[in-house]
């Protein structure tokens, strides 16, 4: 049974599914995790955070092995026996609160607030229709379009072409969200939308205090780094502003705070490698060979969730790898290793025709330059004369230019995190150091220097990466450098902090608040969702339709569609040309014969025509039915000679 049901903010159900939700959580997530951590000595408040997120991986691997296996029923076997095993070992006692840092959770709940406000009013019911607003409305669109797929099967079919299995692609996340919802039939659409991001949103926050509670970190690094992580913004309107252009914020940035929630797999991801982050600390800090195992989970299974902060997160391991050869404690280099064979077990199935990665030289930097917004484009015609000219040292200092301004204008305040010294440094460990900006630098170099050869300049997804991860340098550098300046020197820091956060956020908000206006979001009215209630209920399930380009057909008429948005396949490398030309051939061709040989050689059942589409050869063809219409579509049934 797959639950699709869509509710408004104010409708009772929708409150009754978030209180059985956190139910879910409590038996999908926090009993298997804490039985995998053992009675280690956490504090009841690092124990529940660390292990609703340690189980809420190991829940993704179950729905990942069952499914592949095909037992996906044993999910219920899975929850059982936890279940089971928890309430033999479970030995009541009243936790120990400590009050609350009035300060921390201040920011916490502030950043929670507004990162969960993007998604807040997305998939919900307005109006008879479904109303999704705000944020990256067409990338959360296709996020359930891959949920609705995970329930109908494993692995799931691309939302846009049935019969071809998704790659290219991490799923995890939609892993997360399909898993509770198939086995505890919560409305998959608010899990993913309402319910999840605000558990996401809050670990952000409450891993941070955990990582500062392991290495003791003061209160000021501590808030900082949160700080960063959920109000960090960027420089570009200052660049603007400098080179005369006026004070506007139309060209976005690579990210901020604020947009944390709006990649959905990469905000999972992000919180599974700071839960790794934490176990390693404390691997490292009690060299516990089993936290070092439960660690290398985490980080192992970051990748599954979003490719490149997976990556991130190997790729600082082999540096430490080698620090603990050099030392000589071989122990240690067990949990490394098995982070590498959890990441290839999860990553090969899905991603192992994804290729490598090409040298691009300063093409980013080439390309940023000549931006409408910054009027700077005279300087990349001047760097091409040098280089038609071969004065090569002229063309590398204009490179290293636009590098410089790129990076001052992107990763904005942030940079600060790079301004260390070597007492500054020594806040963490020697081998915390080590992993983090081997992983900071190396990913900085991929991300400026190459790109995919699957996804092409999605390579600035190692950027990003960089520019989440960073915020724990920027926070130890601002609270050192603060406690050691001058008090002229503290004002011109925290100006240039606020200049560098605030108005970004500010501006990100006050956007998304522009577009509750009517017809500014995307609205899906009463009369489509009749189209689609009618697909739902009077046509098979095997029924393949043709549609124009519409992949939320597949969630909302729960039926495979032959062909929908190639734009997003296309990045995931999958060959849409013959499908292309098979449509083509439907709606253009004359000749009905070949329209029909068509339909019948691709077992396509009927056809989605939008208002003012038609088949050039007739829409009253013999085999070609007409089975509904209103303002907005037709639907045609096709019937093939016995």
């Amino acid at each position: 049974m797959i639950s699709t049901s869509v509710f408004s903010l104010t409708d009772v159900r929708f409150w009754i599914y978030y209180f059985y939700f956190f139910i879910a959580a409590f038996f999908a997530f926090y009993i298997p995790g804490v039985i995998f951590l053992k009675n280690n000595s956490f504090t009841f408040f690092q124990k529940t955070v660390l292990s609703l997120v340690l189980g809420m991986v190991l829940w993704a691997w179950q729905g990942f092995v069952f499914g592949y296996l095909g037992m996906r029923w044993m999910s219920y076997v899975y929850v059982t026996i936890f279940f089971i095993f928890w309430i033999k070992k479970f030995h009541f006692s009243f936790p120990h609160f400590k009050k609350p840092d009035v300060l921390l959770s201040s920011i916490i709940t502030v950043g929670i607030i507004l990162q969960t406000s993007i998604l807040l009013l997305t998939g919900i019911r307005h109006s008879g229709g479904i109303y999704f607003c705000c944020g990256a409305i067409g990338d959360n669109v296709y996020h359930i379009e891959i949920v609705y797929q995970l329930l109908r099967q494993f692995p799931p079919f691309e939302p846009g072409m049935y019969g071809v299995f998704i790659h290219n692609y991490h799923y995890w996340a939609h892993l997360v969200v399909e898993e509770l919802s198939r086995v505890f039939f919560i409305p998959f659409i608010h899990i993913q939308f309402q319910y999840m991001p605000i558990f996401i949103s809050a670990f952000l926050g409450l891993l941070t205090i955990i990582f500062g509670q392991i290495w003791k970190l003061k209160k000021n690094i501590v808030f900082w780094i949160l700080f960063f992580f959920y109000f960090g913004g960027d420089y570009i309107y200052i660049v603007i502003l400098l080179l005369g252009r006026g004070l506007h914020f139309d060209m976005g940035p690579l990210e901020n705070g604020l947009a944390f929630l709006n990649n959905f797999p990469r905000s999972y991801a992000v919180i599974v490698f700071l839960a790794g982050l934490c176990l390693l600390s404390i691997w490292i800090k009690k060299r516990d060979i089993y936290i070092g195992f439960l660690s290398a989970i985490l980080l192992g299974s970051a990748i599954a969730f979003k490719v490149y902060i997976g990556i991130l997160a190997l790729s600082g391991l082999p540096l430490l790898f080698f620090y603990f050869i050099y030392k000589k404690e071989y122990r240690m280099i067990f949990p490394i290793v098995l982070s590498f064979i959890f990441a290839l077990i999860v990553y090969l199935p899905v991603n192992k025709a994804s290729g490598g990665l090409f040298f691009t030289g300063f093409w980013r930097f080439e390309e940023f330059i000549v931006q409408p917004a910054l009027g700077l484009s005279h300087l990349e015609l001047a760097r091409e004369i040098y280089f038609n000219h071969r004065n090569y040292l002229r063309v590398l200092q204009y490179d290293l230019f636009f590098m410089a301004l790129f990076t001052f204008s992107i990763f904005g305040i942030k940079l600060i995190g790079f301004f260390q010294n070597k007492k500054s440094l020594s806040i963490l460990p020697i081998e915390v150091n080590i992993f983090l900006l081997s992983s900071i630098l190396i990913n900085l170099f991929i991300g400026f220097f190459f790109q995919q050869e699957s996804g092409g300049s999605n390579s600035f997804n190692f950027l990003v990466s960089v520019y989440i991860i960073i915020s724990i340098y920027a926070g130890i550098s601002v609270s050192y450098w603060l406690q050691k300046s001058s008090n002229l020197f503290k004002i011109i820091i925290i100006l240039l902090i606020l200049m560098g956060t605030l108005p970004r956020i500010a501006f990100e908000e006050y956007k998304n608040i522009k577009m509750l206006r009517p017809g500014s979001a995307f609205f899906i009215d009463e009369e489509h969702l009749k189209i689609f209630e009618f697909i739902k209920n009077k046509t098979s399930p095997e029924s393949l339709i043709l549609s124009p380009r519409l992949n939320y057909l597949t969630f909302l008429a729960q039926r495979p569609i032959f062909l929908g948005d190639w734009g997003i396949l296309d990045s995931h490398t999958i060959d849409t040309s013959q499908r292309r030309n098979i449509i083509k051939e439907v709606l253009k061709n004359p000749d009905e014969k070949v329209v029909y040989k068509q339909l019948k050689d691709n077992n396509i059942s009927h056809l989605y025509l939008s208002f003012g589409q038609f088949l050039v050869s007739t829409d009253s063809a013999k085999f070609l039915k007409k089975v509904f219409s209103n303002e907005y579509a037709k639907i045609l049934q096709v019937s093939y000679a016995q």
